[in-house]
């Protein structure tokens, strides 16, 4: 209404707000920068709406003592802290409250964890197993309550019937199910402390296929990391000539082979197997070739 060239406020009621809001901006800037500025004006608009929603306190009417009414309040609360020390106090009382909060808990873990992490634990695992359709059943968590502990168990459902899968799967299928979770703690948790993974000798129980798909899996976490600018050392230690070559082919990797124990004087010999004008055949390269129709 007033346009943008008029201010509708005085410059003494202007002079007052920066007085009130000084104290409040972020230190070194001023109330002109802070308005200027989308963001900082959106925290201020926002931090102007939480002091304006804030409860009013109780205002008591002149017809009450207010040496009476606040001798009645603070009574009050005297009794209900009372209360709560006694109650604290009872043999099981702290057992009930411990009780409440791990089925909480458990009931949480038992609704989420499956959806969020075993989701993604799952996918891992689905591409660390060549044929995932072998595994007779579907693998479900469960998080069970054990001498005062949680713990997750891995379960294979088959035809209504649920046994441990410690007991159902091989070898190299539960090497599967560990690696994999070791990799979903990394993308969860351990990326944000270190930028660096590292695996020694995971393919100790793989075959060449399943020890190729774990190859390929390595190259795919590398390309992400690489896509979303994110760093990422990844060292594999190998006792196979053949499959150190396997992944320092697929995930275009510095090849390092220890040579004490083959009478060499040197100790390191590090190679690399692609040259730099190589490029995986990735889907944006492909198409990157193709020239569009005139």
């Amino acid at each position: 209404m007033l346009d943008k060239s008029r201010c509708p406020l005085s410059d003494i009621e202007q002079s007052e707000i920066r007085q009130a809001l000084a104290p409040h901006l972020p230190e070194g800037q001023s109330l002109d920068y802070v308005l200027m500025t989308p963001d900082e004006r959106t925290r201020c608009l926002a931090w102007l709406d939480a002091v304006t929603n804030l409860p009013i306190s109780p205002q008591f009417s002149r017809g009450d003592d207010d040496e009476t009414r606040i001798a009645a309040i603070a009574a009050s609360i005297q009794i209900a802290y009372r209360d709560m020390e006694i109650g604290f106090q009872l043999p099981d009382a702290w057992k009930k409250i411990a009780k409440a909060l791990k089925d909480r808990l458990a009931s949480v873990l038992e609704t989420h964890l499956p959806q969020t992490m075993g989701g993604l634990w799952k996918e891992l695992v689905l591409n660390l197993t060549p044929a995932p359709w072998q595994i007779p059943g579907s693998m479900k968590m469960q998080v069970e309550s054990r001498r005062g502990r949680q713990e997750v168990r891995l379960s294979v459902n088959s035809n209504d019937k649920s046994r441990l899968a410690r007991y159902i799967l091989n070898e190299a299928e539960k090497n599967s199910l560990g690696l994999a979770w070791f990799l979903v703690r990394y993308l969860c948790q351990g990326r944000f402390r270190h930028a660096v993974l590292a695996l020694d000798d995971p393919a100790l129980d793989m075959d060449q296929a399943t020890f190729r798909d774990l190859c390929r899996l390595m190259e795919s976490i590398l390309r992400l990391h690489r896509s979303r600018k994110l760093p990422l050392a990844l060292l594999i230690f190998l006792h196979q000539d053949e499959r150190a070559l396997d992944a320092a082919r697929a995930t275009g990797g510095l090849l390092h082979r220890l040579a004490w124990n083959a009478g060499e004087t040197e100790l390191v010999k590090s190679i690399k197997l692609l040259s730099e004008s190589y490029r995986h055949p990735l889907p944006s390269l492909v198409f990157q070739r193709v020239q569009a129709p005139a």
